[in-house]
């Protein structure tokens, strides 16, 4: 009886434990290792050419659509603007792993807390937080060896990247913070997708491909 209550408990804080992320797809952790920001497939790193993107941006009930482009200016640091289809500029900002820049942002979006979500998002999807050589608790479901996680701590919070394929590619995820400061966001070489649930914002990025 003991050791079934043992058992009980143990699975239970697992489980508790276990962020939203990996819950969501059956996932469990299983060992600390020392692992490469390269096997996390960073897609942004070492932009030849700049990249463009149709944007669609949801804040609960508003809508804004336009188009966004992002410029590698160095490495691992980027420029990044977004227009509405009728030209007029929504924000610019240049980015890195440990600054930010707002050039201009439209008097809505100009906001502290509003600039600081933007710039968390983006480090995320850039991975620009993570180090080239990190320790994390690695993540994996039983049934699917090649769907993977890792969830790591940063000096700017824990972030928690998902791996899987879809095709001959492979789909990005990553989890960051909660509450109304939490955030998922799905990328891969195409669409980036973000979301903050309990803000009611999403943004869905599609890029345009060059001729």
């Amino acid at each position: 009886m003991k050791k079934i209550v043992f058992a009980l408990i143990t699975t239970l804080l697992i489980v508790g434990c276990t962020p939203k992320i990996y819950r969501s797809m059956g996932m469990r952790p299983t060992i600390s290792v020392s692992t490469y920001r390269s096997n996390l497939m960073p897609v942004f790193d070492s932009l030849a050419t700049p990249l463009y993107f149709t944007a669609d941006v949801t804040f609960k009930e508003n809508n804004l659509s336009g188009m966004l482009a992002m410029t590698e200016e160095g490495n691992r640091a980027y420029r990044i603007v977004m227009m509405t289809t009728f030209g007029m500029q929504i924000f610019d900002f240049s980015i890195s792993r440990d600054s930010f820049i707002v050039h201009s942002c439209m008097e809505q979006l100009n906001k502290k807390v509003i600039l600081n979500l933007l710039r968390d998002d983006f480090r995320s999807i850039l991975m620009l937080d993570v180090p080239d050589q990190f320790k994390c608790l690695l993540y994996q479901t039983p049934a699917n060896s090649q769907r993977w996680g890792c969830s790591l701590r940063t000096k700017n919070g824990e972030y928690n990247y998902l791996l899987y394929p879809n095709g001959t590619n492979f789909i990005r995820m990553v989890g960051r913070g909660s509450g109304l400061k939490g955030m998922i966001g799905v990328f891969d070489e195409d669409v980036v997708m973000i979301e903050h649930a309990k803000l009611g914002l999403k943004i869905n990025l599609k890029q345009i491909k060059q001729e």
